[in-house]
């Protein structure tokens, strides 16, 4: 203790500058300190509230990505629905053009059992003229193989499994050589007539009322 008391008195200690010095350098201190928990505490909230900001942001972004996506899965699901009913619209339609010119749906629904061959071949002659005009006009249908039934025929590996059926023992490889059995068909257009006015596109042939 004399030797810490014996150290303040050769720096002079007891002098009234010296006090004075030491109080101001604490005052010093203490604002220095001040400051620097002052700055540290609005470092630490501005730290904070941007990472509260940039969780909101992600938030938000993800919100837009998850409407984003549903909006897409909306419209692909309109799109579905629509090439839907059009596909089936189409399909309907041929039957109804079918039986506009050939009365085809009237002979297939018909109970032709108690009718002779000699009966049905004629009816089936004017179905036969009327379906093939449908189907000229608005399918053009041509053979898919341009040979004659009977005929040779020869496939490599990239025939098309859409227009080939193959039957009988096929080869495990190709080349593939058979017998074509039947020529298939294919629809080079599909050309309908446009309709006009509010239908039932259901409707293959309306009920026929004499008055």
């Amino acid at each position: 203790m004399n030797m810490i008391q014996d150290f303040l008195l050769q720096i002079g200690a007891n002098t009234k500058d010296f006090q004075t010095g030491m109080i101001a350098g604490a005052i010093i201190v203490m604002i220095s300190l001040f400051l620097v928990l002052f700055f540290s505490g609005i470092c630490r909230k501005e730290k904070k509230k941007s990472e509260v900001n940039t969780a909101d942001e992600t938030d938000k972004n993800l919100e837009k990505i998850r409407k984003l996506e549903q909006e897409v899965n909306r419209i692909k699901n309109e799109k579905g629905a629509i090439a839907e009913n059009k596909f089936n619209e189409g399909a309907v339609y041929t039957l109804q053009l079918l039986q506009r010119e050939g009365r085809f749906v009237d002979f297939i629904k018909e109970n032709i059992e108690h009718f002779g061959d000699e009966q049905v071949g004629a009816a089936v002659r004017q179905i036969h003229s009327g379906c093939r005009k449908v189907v000229d006009e608005n399918f053009n249908v041509k053979p898919l193989f341009g040979g004659e039934e009977g005929e040779k025929i020869s496939l490599d590996n990239n025939f098309d499994p859409s227009e080939v059926k193959m039957t009988g023992n096929v080869p495990d490889k190709a080349p593939y050589s058979g017998e074509l059995k039947h020529k298939g068909w294919l629809s080079e257009k599909v050309k309908l007539p446009k309709r006009t006015g509010k239908v039932n596109t259901n409707v293959v042939y309306p009920a026929e009322i004499e008055f």
